[in-house]
């Protein structure tokens, strides 16, 4: 999810986008400060995981399996819509 297809493209458009050489190099600078952030968030999550408790690493997962499960739902769900239209203008 982090660097998924979605980030790629927006990326790509980004670039293509920039005109000049100094709009291309803030943009490749914004990128290499977004990766040191998340860099970062992923060290120090690792290190937090450490530090918790197993209850609360349960109370988490369960958290995030929700979560997850919610998305899956709604992709579902924007999938089936265009179907169920077509459906309904064919008689």
């Amino acid at each position: 999810m982090i660097c998924g297809p979605d980030t790629i493209t927006n990326a790509i458009l980004m670039m293509e986008e920039s005109k000049t050489g100094a709009q291309k190099g803030i943009l490749i600078t914004i990128m290499l400060v977004v990766c040191f952030i998340m860099l970062i968030t992923l060290y120090g999550g690792a290190r937090l995981i450490k530090l918790l408790v197993q209850t609360t690493m349960k109370v988490l997962m369960r958290i995030m399996e929700l979560i997850l499960m919610v998305i899956a739902v709604e992709f579902f769900f924007a999938g089936l819509k265009p179907i169920i239209q077509d459906i309904m203008h064919i008689y």
